[in-house]
Order: C-alpha cells, then structure tokens, then sequence
C-alpha cells in the first residue's frame, strides 16, 4: 500500500487512539510530501490535529509538493473547528501556495463565510494576490458569494483592486453573471469608468439583466 494511502486511512479515523498511531506515523511524508497532519486537516480530524500539532509543533508550517499547509488545506476544506485551532496554535495566516493562493482566498472561494471571518479577524491581509494579482474579493465575486463581498469589503478590501488583466471585481461580476454580487459592489461604490487591457468597462461585460438591475439601482439611489 502507498504511503499516500496509509496516511489517508489513518487521517479519516476520527475514533483513533493515540496507541493507533505508530512513531514513525506522524513524522513520514508521503509521495506528495504530505505528512499525517496535512492529511488529517484535510480531513476535517480535529482530535488527530490537535494531538500532532502538540506532539509536533515544527509542523504547524510543513508545506507539500504544491506548498499547502495544513492551515490552507483546512481552509480550503470548509472544517472550521480545525483551522480555529490552527489559528490558535500560531499559523502563518497568510502563507500561499506556489500558486500565491492562501488560506483566504481558497476560502472566499469555496464560500466558507465562517472561516473567512475567523482568518481576518485573526489578522489574515484582506487584499492578499496570488500570481495573477487576483484577491479574495475577485475570487468571491466570480464564484457569487455575495455575503463574503460584503465581509471583505467591511473589513476594507479595496473594492477596485486590478488583477493582471486590469480586471476589477465589478468586472468579473458582470463577465460572470453574479448579479448579487456585482449590485453589492455598485452599492459600495465601485468604480463603473475603469476599463481592462481590452478597454472594455465593467457594465460592458454584463448581461442585459444585471446591466437593466445597476440602472435601476442607481437611479432608486439618486431618487432616495
């Protein structure tokens, strides 16, 4: 049996004991260069994290092949209860992958509002970019959770930050069709006059629909 499968085994026993795990167990790395600790994150094993952050402090910030921490796996995976503790014990908040992404943006991502708010009121950087200058609120825009905009944005991210193609989160959430997303940031007061590398302004990539909702939206605000 791969090593990758022994240490998968052992991170989804949630009823383990700690007479289950053999010395060596907790210190190999498998053929990802993921240790039992990266995979017990992963698998949301709270007592099994617990146990090898006391039993290894050095590993709090062993990265694999790809540079994930336990931190950014947890994070990614939507288990609270784990990445609390991880914050707790002193992880890196914002350590990122070879990919530049970190434990906020793969959160924001996937639409984990619990754990993105514990990483940032921990003191995770709110405008932190990967490799193609892409923050969490671009990532949470394009994939419409409109309730991390709005907790982003209320913890200061900038609401006009440009990625590597000049694109704004309001440009992304008219190219996207996010039409929560994109009045949310209209709402907030994100710029409409700022074009991409191609010239092109945010309501310009917009649906006819989320085009027809801004109008409106504007002109109820202007009205009010």
């Amino acid at each position: 049996m791969a090593k990758f499968d022994q240490l998968l085994q052992l991170a989804q026993n949630h009823s383990f004991s700690s007479s289950d795990l053999l010395p060596h167990q907790t210190t190999e790395r498998d053929e990802n260069e993921r240790l039992l600790l990266h995979w017990a994150a992963k698998a949301g094993n709270v007592r099994m994290v617990e146990l090898l952050v006391t039993k290894h402090p050095e590993q709090l910030e062993a990265q694999d092949d790809m540079g994930y921490t336990p931190l950014v796996l947890a994070a990614l995976c939507g288990h609270r209860a784990v990445v609390e503790l991880l914050v707790e014990a002193g992880a890196n908040l914002n350590h990122c992958t070879t990919r530049g992404h970190s434990a906020l943006q793969y959160c924001c991502s996937r639409g984990h509002l619990g754990i993105a708010t514990i990483l940032l009121e921990a003191g995770a950087q709110v405008d932190i970019a990967d490799r193609l200058r892409e923050t969490p609120l671009h990532r949470a825009v394009v994939m419409g959770h409109t309730a991390i905009v709005q907790l982003l944005l209320d913890k200061g991210a900038d609401i006009n930050a440009i990625n590597s193609t000049g694109n704004s989160p309001l440009h992304l959430a008219c190219s996207e069709g996010q039409a929560g997303c994109a009045l949310a940031l209209v709402r907030r007061g994100a710029r409409k006059d700022t074009g991409n590398v191609d010239g092109a302004l945010p309501l310009q990539l917009a649906p006819r629909e989320i085009q027809r909702a801004i109008s409106e939206a504007m002109t109820r605000r202007n009205d009010g």
